[in-house]
C-alpha cells in the first residue's frame, strides 16, 4: 500500500508540474508600435515603415507581410527590437501590410507574440488621354493577275498616359485599299476596369 501511495503522490506532483508549464508556457500579448503612413499614396511611392517591440525573451524571430524587410536590430537604450521594412506601391487598390514578432523568454520558455497591420491605398495619379496604333507591320496582298488587291496590317495598340509614358493593350489587324494611304482606326481597351474607346488614324 506505502509503495502505491507513493506512485500516486508522484503522478500527482508531475501532473501538477506539468500543468503548470502549460500556463506559463502560454502566448503571451505585447504590444508593436508600428510607424504611422500616408492612408493613400501615388502608384511608385517607396513607404519606408518601422515597427518597434519591447524586448520581452531572450530570443526573436519577425517577418513583414507584404512589405520587404530591411532589417530588424536590437536597440539596448530603449531595450527594444526596431524593425525596418518598405512598401513599394507598385499597383493601384487597397493593400494590407503586416508584421509580426515571436519572443521566447529563455528560462521560462514563455512565447511573447504579437501581429499588427496597417492599410494604405495606392492611387494612379495619372490619366490617360488618348491612344496609338505602332509597330505597323503592312503586307501587300496579291491579286490573280498580280496587281494589289489589299494591304494586310499588323500593329500594337497603346494607351497614352498624361505624364508621356505608354502601356501595350494588345494587337490589333486591318486592311488597306490599295487607293488608301490613311485609314481611321477604332481601337477600344480597358484600364483599371474602365473602358476607352479612342479612332486612331494610321498611315501606311
Amino acid at each position: 500500500m506505502k509503495k502505491i501511495a507513493f506512485i500516486t503522490t508522484i503522478l500527482l506532483i508531475f501532473l501538477s508540474f506539468t500543468t503548470g508549464v502549460s500556463a506559463d508556457s502560454d502566448v503571451k500579448d505585447i504590444q508593436v508600435i508600428l510607424s504611422e503612413t500616408a492612408a493613400v499614396v501615388n502608384m511608385g511611392d517607396i513607404i519606408p515603415l518601422t515597427a518597434t517591440t519591447l524586448k520581452h525573451g531572450s530570443t526573436y524571430s519577425d517577418n513583414w507581410g507584404n512589405a520587404v524587410k530591411s532589417v530588424t536590430e536590437y536597440d539596448p537604450i530603449t531595450a527594444s527590437y526596431i524593425s525596418k521594412g518598405i512598401f513599394t506601391a507598385e499597383k493601384p487598390g487597397i493593400h494590407t501590410i503586416s508584421y509580426t514578432i515571436k519572443m521566447v523568454a529563455g528560462d521560462s520558455g514563455t512565447v511573447f507574440s504579437k501581429t499588427v497591420v496597417r492599410t494604405i491605398e495606392v492611387i494612379d495619379p495619372r490619366t490617360v488621354i488618348g491612344a496609338d496604333i505602332r509597330d505597323l507591320q503592312i503586307t501587300p496582298i496579291y491579286a490573280a493577275d498580280g496587281s494589289i488587291s489589299v494591304y494586310k496590317a499588323y500593329g500594337t495598340i497603346y494607351a497614352l498616359w498624361s505624364d508621356d509614358t505608354v502601356t501595350q493593350k494588345g494587337s490589333i489587324y486591318f486592311f488597306f485599299n490599295p487607293s488608301e494611304t490613311t485609314k481611321n482606326i477604332d481601337v477600344t481597351f480597358t484600364m483599371d476596369g474602365k473602358l476607352y474607346a479612342y479612332t486612331v488614324t494610321v498611315n501606311r
